[in-house]
């Protein structure tokens, strides 16, 4: 096989491995972003509980009650 050819297998070889290590890159960052939103979530969910007990709770009273 020519040279030429060669190179150009080699650089198709190399390219689709770069392919596929992004594919798992974004894979592996959609996961993360979805862990970080589900507690983003419970987050805002707690933050509006303790947001409608109102201000006449004290922190010791916002412990007990949870």
């Amino acid at each position: 096989m020519p040279k030429a050819v060669t190179e150009v297998k080699d650089r198709f070889v190399d390219l689709e491995r770069h392919r596929l290590r992004l594919e798992e890159n974004v894979s592996k960052l959609r996961e993360s972003l979805r862990h970080w939103q589900t507690w983003e979530a419970e987050y805002e969910g707690i933050k509006e509980d303790i947001q409608s007990l109102g201000d006449e709770h004290t922190s010791s009273e916002l412990v007990l009650n949870a």
